[in-house]
Protein backbone atom coordinates (compact mmCIF):
# COMPACT_ATOMS: atom_id res chain seq x y z
CA UNK A 1 0.00 0.00 0.00
CA UNK A 2 3.29 2.51 -0.59
CA UNK A 3 0.51 5.00 -3.00
CA UNK A 4 -1.15 5.51 0.03
CA UNK A 5 2.08 6.70 2.17
CA UNK A 6 0.88 9.90 2.78
CA UNK A 7 4.05 10.90 4.68
CA UNK A 8 6.18 10.03 1.86
CA UNK A 9 3.72 12.27 -1.10
CA UNK A 10 3.79 15.07 1.26
CA UNK A 11 8.01 14.50 1.41
CA UNK A 12 8.50 14.16 -2.32
CA UNK A 13 6.29 16.98 -3.46
CA UNK A 14 7.64 19.26 -0.92
CA UNK A 15 11.36 18.46 -2.16
CA UNK A 16 10.97 18.34 -5.92
CA UNK A 17 7.31 20.02 -6.90
CA UNK A 18 6.38 22.75 -4.54
CA UNK A 19 4.81 24.49 -6.64
CA UNK A 20 2.64 22.25 -7.77
CA UNK A 21 -1.17 23.17 -8.22
CA UNK A 22 -2.56 19.62 -9.16
CA UNK A 23 -2.41 16.62 -7.92
CA UNK A 24 -4.36 13.89 -8.88
CA UNK A 25 -4.05 9.99 -7.96
CA UNK A 26 -5.86 6.99 -8.62
CA UNK A 27 -4.88 4.02 -6.82
CA UNK A 28 -7.18 0.38 -7.32
CA UNK A 29 -6.83 -2.70 -4.75
CA UNK A 30 -8.57 -6.10 -6.26
CA UNK A 31 -10.29 -8.77 -4.27
CA UNK A 32 -10.91 -10.57 -8.25
CA UNK A 33 -9.59 -14.41 -8.22
CA UNK A 34 -9.87 -14.51 -4.58
CA UNK A 35 -7.16 -12.21 -4.04
CA UNK A 36 -6.86 -10.55 -0.94
CA UNK A 37 -5.17 -6.95 -1.23
CA UNK A 38 -2.68 -5.77 1.80
CA UNK A 39 -3.95 -3.99 4.47
CA UNK A 40 -3.11 -0.38 4.86
CA UNK A 41 -0.32 0.09 7.83
CA UNK A 42 -0.42 3.94 8.20
CA UNK A 43 -2.30 6.13 10.32
CA UNK A 44 -5.83 6.92 9.70
CA UNK A 45 -6.62 10.26 7.87
CA UNK A 46 -2.67 11.08 7.00
CA UNK A 47 -4.17 12.72 3.91
CA UNK A 48 -6.23 15.17 5.98
CA UNK A 49 -3.40 16.91 7.55
CA UNK A 50 -2.52 20.56 6.87
CA UNK A 51 -0.65 19.57 3.68
CA UNK A 52 -3.43 18.51 2.33
CA UNK A 53 -5.79 20.74 3.44
CA UNK A 54 -3.99 23.74 2.15
CA UNK A 55 -3.33 22.58 -0.51
CA UNK A 56 -7.07 21.78 -1.06
CA UNK A 57 -6.58 18.44 -2.18
CA UNK A 58 -8.87 15.93 -1.24
CA UNK A 59 -8.80 12.08 -1.01
CA UNK A 60 -12.21 9.68 -1.81
CA UNK A 61 -12.67 5.79 -1.69
CA UNK A 62 -15.04 4.12 -3.69
CA UNK A 63 -16.34 0.50 -3.68
CA UNK A 64 -17.18 -1.22 -7.32
CA UNK A 65 -17.46 -5.28 -7.50
CA UNK A 66 -14.54 -6.39 -7.14
CA UNK A 67 -12.38 -2.83 -6.42
CA UNK A 68 -11.58 -0.70 -4.04
CA UNK A 69 -10.17 3.07 -5.74
CA UNK A 70 -8.85 5.44 -3.70
CA UNK A 71 -8.74 9.09 -5.61
CA UNK A 72 -6.72 11.94 -4.82
CA UNK A 73 -8.19 15.24 -6.55
CA UNK A 74 -8.59 18.96 -6.13
CA UNK A 75 -11.50 19.78 -3.57
CA UNK A 76 -14.67 20.90 -4.88
CA UNK A 77 -17.56 22.16 -2.58
CA UNK A 78 -19.97 19.79 -2.19
CA UNK A 79 -23.97 20.03 -1.15
CA UNK A 80 -23.61 19.12 2.08
CA UNK A 81 -20.37 20.24 3.15
CA UNK A 82 -19.09 22.67 5.84
CA UNK A 83 -15.74 21.16 6.21
CA UNK A 84 -14.38 19.05 3.99
CA UNK A 85 -15.33 15.95 4.21
CA UNK A 86 -13.93 12.34 3.77
CA UNK A 87 -16.32 10.39 1.06
CA UNK A 88 -17.00 6.85 0.65
CA UNK A 89 -18.37 5.94 -2.74
CA UNK A 90 -20.72 2.50 -3.09
CA UNK A 91 -21.22 2.26 -6.43
CA UNK A 92 -22.20 -1.14 -6.74
CA UNK A 93 -23.13 -3.09 -3.38
CA UNK A 94 -24.38 -6.06 -4.37
CA UNK A 95 -20.92 -8.06 -5.21
CA UNK A 96 -21.86 -10.64 -2.38
CA UNK A 97 -24.26 -11.87 -4.98
CA UNK A 98 -21.34 -12.48 -7.25
CA UNK A 99 -18.87 -13.47 -4.60
CA UNK A 100 -20.09 -15.49 -1.94
CA UNK A 101 -16.87 -15.17 0.35
CA UNK A 102 -16.76 -11.38 0.53
CA UNK A 103 -19.17 -9.37 2.77
CA UNK A 104 -19.15 -5.37 3.06
CA UNK A 105 -17.13 -6.00 6.34
CA UNK A 106 -14.21 -7.20 4.10
CA UNK A 107 -14.15 -3.96 2.12
CA UNK A 108 -14.47 -1.62 4.87
CA UNK A 109 -11.99 -3.59 6.48
CA UNK A 110 -9.64 -2.10 3.86
CA UNK A 111 -10.92 1.11 3.67
CA UNK A 112 -11.42 2.56 7.68
CA UNK A 113 -8.22 1.81 8.66
CA UNK A 114 -7.46 5.13 5.73
CA UNK A 115 -9.62 7.48 6.75
CA UNK A 116 -12.88 7.91 9.08
CA UNK A 117 -15.98 8.10 6.87
CA UNK A 118 -18.40 10.90 7.40
CA UNK A 119 -19.89 10.87 3.86
CA UNK A 120 -21.84 8.15 2.09
CA UNK A 121 -23.37 8.09 -1.54
CA UNK A 122 -24.65 4.77 -2.06
CA UNK A 123 -25.49 5.17 -6.08
CA UNK A 124 -27.64 1.86 -6.40
CA UNK A 125 -31.07 1.04 -5.18
CA UNK A 126 -30.60 -0.43 -1.79
CA UNK A 127 -32.46 -3.34 0.28
CA UNK A 128 -33.11 -1.99 3.62
CA UNK A 129 -31.11 -4.76 5.38
CA UNK A 130 -28.03 -4.22 3.99
CA UNK A 131 -28.26 -0.10 4.73
CA UNK A 132 -28.88 -1.12 8.35
CA UNK A 133 -25.84 -3.51 8.14
CA UNK A 134 -23.40 -0.29 6.46
CA UNK A 135 -24.99 2.41 8.82
CA UNK A 136 -24.17 -0.04 11.31
CA UNK A 137 -20.84 -0.31 10.57
CA UNK A 138 -20.16 3.27 9.91
CA UNK A 139 -20.88 5.16 13.60
CA UNK A 140 -19.55 8.60 12.13
CA UNK A 141 -21.25 9.60 9.00
CA UNK A 142 -22.61 13.08 9.35
CA UNK A 143 -24.21 13.25 5.27
CA UNK A 144 -25.83 10.73 3.63
CA UNK A 145 -26.79 10.28 -0.49
CA UNK A 146 -29.35 7.66 -1.34
CA UNK A 147 -31.33 6.29 -4.51
CA UNK A 148 -34.36 4.23 -3.15
CA UNK A 149 -34.26 1.59 -0.70
CA UNK A 150 -35.94 -1.42 -1.55
CA UNK A 151 -37.51 -4.02 1.36
CA UNK A 152 -38.34 -6.90 -1.76
CA UNK A 153 -35.25 -6.53 -3.74
CA UNK A 154 -32.96 -9.09 -3.77
CA UNK A 155 -35.76 -11.14 -1.96
CA UNK A 156 -38.36 -9.95 0.40
CA UNK A 157 -37.75 -8.73 4.24
CA UNK A 158 -39.39 -10.05 6.95
CA UNK A 159 -41.06 -8.36 9.46
CA UNK A 160 -38.36 -9.05 12.10
CA UNK A 161 -35.69 -7.85 9.93
CA UNK A 162 -37.82 -4.82 8.66
CA UNK A 163 -38.15 -3.92 12.68
CA UNK A 164 -33.99 -4.80 13.23
CA UNK A 165 -32.85 -3.19 9.91
CA UNK A 166 -35.27 -0.28 11.58
CA UNK A 167 -33.68 -0.29 14.40
CA UNK A 168 -30.03 -0.28 13.41
CA UNK A 169 -30.60 2.59 11.16
CA UNK A 170 -32.29 4.80 13.41
CA UNK A 171 -29.25 5.23 15.37
CA UNK A 172 -27.03 7.00 13.09
CA UNK A 173 -25.86 10.73 13.53
CA UNK A 174 -26.53 11.72 9.84
CA UNK A 175 -27.39 15.74 9.81
CA UNK A 176 -27.49 16.31 6.14
CA UNK A 177 -29.69 13.90 3.48
CA UNK A 178 -29.14 13.83 0.07
CA UNK A 179 -32.23 11.41 -1.95
CA UNK A 180 -31.40 10.98 -6.10
CA UNK A 181 -35.38 10.89 -6.46
CA UNK A 182 -38.60 10.60 -5.13
CA UNK A 183 -41.55 8.80 -6.91
CA UNK A 184 -43.80 9.20 -3.70
CA UNK A 185 -44.92 11.53 -0.81
CA UNK A 186 -44.55 8.14 1.45
CA UNK A 187 -40.95 7.37 0.93
CA UNK A 188 -39.57 11.20 1.98
CA UNK A 189 -41.46 10.66 5.46
CA UNK A 190 -39.73 7.26 5.67
CA UNK A 191 -36.55 7.98 5.04
CA UNK A 192 -36.45 11.06 6.76
CA UNK A 193 -37.95 9.00 9.95
CA UNK A 194 -35.25 7.11 9.50
CA UNK A 195 -32.45 10.02 11.01
CA UNK A 196 -33.59 11.54 13.94
CA UNK A 197 -31.19 13.83 13.58
CA UNK A 198 -31.20 15.48 10.33
CA UNK A 199 -31.08 18.87 9.95
CA UNK A 200 -30.50 19.52 6.06
CA UNK A 201 -32.47 17.87 3.11
CA UNK A 202 -32.05 17.98 -0.44
CA UNK A 203 -34.22 16.10 -3.08
CA UNK A 204 -32.70 16.16 -6.59
CA UNK A 205 -35.31 14.54 -8.52
CA UNK A 206 -39.49 15.01 -7.95
CA UNK A 207 -41.30 12.19 -10.19
CA UNK A 208 -44.63 13.98 -11.59
CA UNK A 209 -45.48 15.82 -8.27
CA UNK A 210 -47.28 19.16 -7.95
CA UNK A 211 -44.72 21.40 -6.56
CA UNK A 212 -47.44 23.07 -4.24
CA UNK A 213 -48.98 19.63 -2.88
CA UNK A 214 -45.52 18.92 -2.09
CA UNK A 215 -44.66 21.60 -0.40
CA UNK A 216 -47.71 22.09 1.71
CA UNK A 217 -47.68 18.08 2.50
CA UNK A 218 -44.09 18.05 3.32
CA UNK A 219 -44.21 20.99 6.00
CA UNK A 220 -47.82 19.74 7.57
CA UNK A 221 -45.97 16.34 8.22
CA UNK A 222 -42.70 17.86 9.68
CA UNK A 223 -45.00 19.52 11.87
CA UNK A 224 -47.11 16.33 12.34
CA UNK A 225 -44.10 14.54 13.44
CA UNK A 226 -42.62 17.51 15.49
CA UNK A 227 -39.29 17.05 13.94
CA UNK A 228 -37.87 19.91 15.71
CA UNK A 229 -34.12 19.71 14.41
CA UNK A 230 -34.77 19.90 10.34
CA UNK A 231 -34.18 23.38 9.18
CA UNK A 232 -33.25 23.67 5.64
CA UNK A 233 -34.93 21.54 2.54
CA UNK A 234 -33.90 22.14 -1.30
CA UNK A 235 -35.21 20.34 -4.02
CA UNK A 236 -34.55 20.79 -8.07
CA UNK A 237 -37.78 21.08 -10.12
CA UNK A 238 -38.07 20.75 -13.99
CA UNK A 239 -38.85 24.56 -14.31
CA UNK A 240 -38.86 27.12 -11.54
CA UNK A 241 -39.24 31.43 -12.27
CA UNK A 242 -40.26 34.23 -10.24
CA UNK A 243 -44.19 33.69 -10.33
CA UNK A 244 -43.68 30.07 -8.85
CA UNK A 245 -41.56 31.53 -6.23
CA UNK A 246 -43.97 34.12 -4.91
CA UNK A 247 -46.96 31.63 -5.03
CA UNK A 248 -45.30 29.59 -2.65
CA UNK A 249 -43.98 31.88 -0.32
CA UNK A 250 -47.71 33.29 -0.27
CA UNK A 251 -49.01 30.01 0.36
CA UNK A 252 -46.71 28.68 2.93
CA UNK A 253 -47.51 32.47 4.88
CA UNK A 254 -51.17 32.15 4.25
CA UNK A 255 -51.62 28.61 5.63
CA UNK A 256 -49.10 29.02 8.38
CA UNK A 257 -46.54 26.33 7.12
CA UNK A 258 -43.68 28.78 8.52
CA UNK A 259 -43.39 31.44 10.74
CA UNK A 260 -39.71 32.58 10.25
CA UNK A 261 -38.49 31.47 6.77
CA UNK A 262 -36.46 32.06 4.03
CA UNK A 263 -36.59 31.16 0.58
CA UNK A 264 -34.44 31.73 -2.38
CA UNK A 265 -33.61 29.89 -6.40
CA UNK A 266 -30.86 28.87 -8.05
CA UNK A 267 -31.20 27.98 -11.73
CA UNK A 268 -33.89 24.97 -10.95
CA UNK A 269 -33.10 24.52 -7.38
CA UNK A 270 -35.37 26.06 -4.67
CA UNK A 271 -34.27 26.55 -1.15
CA UNK A 272 -36.47 27.05 2.24
CA UNK A 273 -35.10 27.04 5.65
CA UNK A 274 -36.68 27.93 8.73
CA UNK A 275 -36.19 28.20 12.43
Amino acid sequence: MNYLNAARWENDISKHLSDLEEFYLKYITSFGDGYQPLMYQGKKNEFFSSFWCQRQWLLEIEIDSEEITYYIHPYKKRWYEFTKSKQLILSNIYQEAFHQTLTILDYLEHILPVMQIDHLDIQQQIFIVKLGEILNLLPDLDSLKLGTISISYPRSVTEEELFGSYYLISQNKVTKLCLERIDRFEEIYFIISLCPRIQKLRINFLKKMNIELFVRSFFTEVRRREIQTLKSLCFCVPIVDDKMMKKLETMIKNENLLLDFSMKRMMNQIYIQWK
